[in-house]
């Protein structure tokens, strides 16, 4: 699972050889895209929905792909607007609706089956569970960092891409909300971790740094030829 921290750019994806890549929201801009043909792309952010981001992500995310489009796991929220119904039409065997709106407890965490409601841990969250329902295991994910928050506010690049725009203009009320909002996703994911544990999934974070040392660690893209790096 590729997700889209700056730390990616220190990693050389080329030289790795797995079964299935997972990438994620705006994950298309990174240049090896292409190359790595990921079999899956996730979106569930509402901003897709809201118009914040562009609906064409979507075809844009065909256009980039090598030798195969990759099946896309969006929300069900989507399903809202004619436009994503009538994309899913378009490729009924590439396209897959999941809820992950249930809330989890420290003693709730039900398995994930993506044919029903589910427990979420935002698109990280999604993409895991979905590289769970299709039996994986281990699973490796990097450019998770869990900091992009702090990059923003210290005005720093937050993506392997730069910045998201819409977030230039943020208030103080905003990152007070914002702030909130990393504390319980991160205490989420502290739960996620439990419950992969308790069930024998390895979820191993290859992140170059970041916050998420509840995962077990993996250098394995960190010695990559620094001199091929993207």
């Amino acid at each position: 699972i590729v997700l889209n921290s700056p730390s990616v750019n220190r990693q050389n994806l080329r030289q790795t050889s797995f079964d299935h890549y997972f990438f994620v929201n705006r994950g298309f801009l990174h240049p090896d895209y292409s190359e790595l043909n990921p079999k899956t792309h996730v979106f569930i952010d509402l901003k897709l929905l809201t118009g914040e981001w562009d609906f064409g992500f979507l075809e844009t995310c065909i256009r980039s792909s090598g030798s195969k489009q990759p099946q896309f796991i969006l929300s069900v929220d989507y399903l809202a607007d004619p436009r994503f119904r009538d994309f899913a039409a378009r490729f009924p065997h590439e396209v897959f609706f999941i809820n992950d709106k249930l809330n989890a407890t420290r003693h709730f965490w039900p398995h994930p089956d993506l044919r029903r409601p589910t427990c979420g841990a935002a698109v990280f969250g999604a993409a895991i569970n979905a590289a769970i329902h299709m039996g994986f295991n281990p699973i490796y994910f990097t450019g998770f960092e869990a900091n992009g928050l702090c990059y923003e506010m210290t005005r720093q690049d937050s993506h392997h891409y730069g910045t998201n725009t819409e977030n230039h203009d943020k208030t103080v009320s905003d990152y007070i909300r914002d702030l909130r909002m990393m504390a319980n996703g991160l205490e989420n994911l502290g739960r996620l971790s439990s419950h992969y544990n308790r069930h024998g999934i390895r979820a191993v974070n290859c992140t170059l740094g970041g916050l998420l040392d509840m995962f077990e660690r993996s250098s394995i893209l960190h010695d990559q030829d620094s001199s091929q790096a993207v």
